[in-house]
């Protein structure tokens, strides 16, 4: 059997081009994530941010994903959109060197994380329409490879030029090279994917609606998310207060998760193309209890290591699979629809978990180790729901 980028030798010039913009798109995407995910927590808790702040900074993400119930009338329609909001997001970066105030970065960080979400509906239309159905899996796992190295890196040096230059310099370069990626966009060849009709909130939940078992996983992966997201705003206090870590140790934690993303986003491609994406949410979501488990409890650095590699294998799992359930449960002209309305459901769940296991922990109902204990119960629940869910009908799909 031949490695992935040697077929690429067969594929049609133009699919060849739509995939080395894709991945250069994606990279950008990668990078500017990777900063804001792993440096921005890590200066904002050496900056004095307490529990709650760190949680307010972690749900902006989530606050964005649920405004992307009105990404069919204001969201990316073509390429062009794309191009311009990656502008937007970098030149939030960008900003966040002159306007350190808390309240400022978190509302910038809200626009740049708006600037990501609303490119997701557009993103599953756009890999259906370029992306041949058979082989559509292993094309997006290449484009997610893409996007995990180059998180990868940009944790490591990120990581490594925060303890010499500073962490919001090191975000505000990140912000730069995410605009001139994001501008690669402008070369997408995608006929027919530029006039579908505007969708409403409701169509979204409808079109995510469309089936049991859509609904049964999108439960499932809000519950295994939540895990994720309860845990997040506790990591900065077992890497500073716990563990003292410096910015490059935090980086290099980084580094394994989109390395880790990086190797399991092609076996998870590869799986998706031959069992369906339920199998691969599935198996990958047993990497967020295992993950949450060694945070939750982790004597040192070697255990968040281990925690990190599990996470990023978790995390390609999500990505490989999202696309694959929407695509195998809602017909083509849906899609968008679907994807805003899983963005916006997980995005209520992300609102409102980070403030689970940081209110306990403010009250002293809990330790740092008994908040992220938490999170990993969400993240179990979710792959026992996962489980019930292969037991539900498969019904056959318009393409």
């Amino acid at each position: 059997m031949r490695a992935p980028w040697r077929r690429l030798r067969g594929l049609d010039p133009v699919l060849r081009r739509n995939l080395a913009i894709d991945i250069g798109v994606n990279a950008g995407a990668g990078l500017t994530m990777s900063l804001v995910g792993v440096i921005l927590p890590v200066v904002a808790r050496r900056e004095g941010v307490d529990a709650l702040g760190l949680a307010v900074l972690a749900t902006t993400g989530f606050v964005a994903n649920i405004l992307t119930l009105f990404a069919g009338r204001i969201g990316v329609r073509s390429p062009r959109g794309i191009v311009a909001l990656r502008a937007i997001g970098g030149a939030c970066l960008v900003l966040m060197l002159p306007l350190p105030a808390p309240a400022t970065l978190a509302l910038l960080v809200l626009v740049f994380w708006l600037s990501i979400s609303m490119v997701f509906p557009y993103q599953v239309r756009l890999w259906g329409a370029i992306y041949p159905t058979g082989a559509r899996g292993r094309l997006v796992g290449l484009v997610g490879t893409g996007r995990a190295a180059t998180a990868a890196i940009a944790a490591l040096v990120g990581g490594a030029l925060a303890d010499r230059i500073g962490g919001l310099e090191v975000i505000a370069l990140g912000g730069l090279a995410g605009m001139v990626l994001g501008a690669l966009a402008w070369g997408y060849r995608v006929p027919g994917t530029t006039s579908e009709a505007p969708y409403d909130f409701r169509r979204s939940l409808r079109a995510l609606n469309a089936t049991p078992r859509l609904r049964r996983i999108t439960i499932a992966q809000g519950f295994q998310g939540a895990g994720f997201v309860t845990a997040a705003p506790l990591y900065a206090f077992v890497h500073v207060d716990r563990l003292q870590l410096s910015l490059s140790e935090v980086g290099f934690l980084g580094i394994l998760a989109a390395g880790a993303t990086t190797l399991a986003c092609l076996p998870w491609g590869g799986m998706v193309d031959r069992r369906g994406g339920l199998r691969v949410f599935r198996f990958g979501s047993i990497g967020a209890v295992v993950a949450l488990a060694l945070y939750a409890w982790a004597p040192g650095y070697p255990a968040l290591c281990i925690a990190a590699v599990a996470t990023g294998i978790c995390n390609a799992s999500v990505e490989m699979a999202t696309q694959a359930v929407i695509s195998e449960s809602v017909p083509a002209a849906e899609r968008t629809a679907a994807m805003a309305g899983w963005s916006a459901v997980l995005g209520i769940r992300g609102v409102i978990s980070p403030f689970i296991g940081t209110t306990l922990l403010t009250l002293g109902i809990v330790d740092v180790s008994g908040g992220i204990a938490i999170g990993a119960a969400f993240a179990l629940a979710g792959v026992l729901l996962f489980r019930s869910a292969e037991r539900l009908p498969v019904r056959p799909v318009p393409r």
